[in-house]
């Protein structure tokens, strides 16, 4: 998720006139609003196909979600040689809708999985809260490290 946030936000950085705090906040509102739902969504989730259900379902989703932003992204020199540079005109454009979407479904399948996962660790591998908050915590350190990581790999493709 965190190369998908990373290019995402860098080609609203390059493609519009906007402040960083303006892109930066509107990400973060489609993020937590994702992170809002998710609890809910996870639990209803674990009723109709339990654990793996819902790990196949956005599993797949994503994946496909994946394929289809790769095709319709816009380009980036096609989207400044365009006169006026303003957010708005941006989000008229199909792909940077896709790929807000796909921001938000991928942190809600985030949102998902720490809702689901303890129960799911501790009732199928008898693991203990330590356990389950130490493999969260990897996962996080994962994120951290990654997106750096995907902001240098966004800049070299300039």
């Amino acid at each position: 998720m965190s190369m998908l946030t990373v290019s995402g936000v860098t080609i609203l950085f390059k493609a519009t006139s906007y402040q960083a705090g303006t892109i930066l906040g509107s990400m973060e509102s489609v993020i937590g609003g994702a992170y809002a739902v998710g609890p809910a969504v996870g639990i209803a989730l674990l009723e109709v196909g339990g654990y793996s259900g819902s790990c196949y379902l956005f599993g797949a989703f994503i994946g496909v979600l994946m394929v289809v932003e790769i095709f319709i992204l816009p380009n980036i020199e096609e989207v400044l040689k365009e006169t006026p540079k303003s957010f708005l005109q941006l989000m008229k454009s199909f792909g940077m809708l896709v790929h807000f979407y796909h921001s938000f479904v991928n942190t809600l399948s985030m949102s998902i999985r720490y809702t689901i996962f303890p129960t799911f660790m501790i009732q199928t591998f008898d693991a203990s809260s330590a356990d389950v908050g130490l493999i969260i915590i990897i996962s996080s350190i994962a994120y951290i490290i990654t997106s750096p990581v995907a902001g240098v790999l966004v800049n070299k493709v300039e």
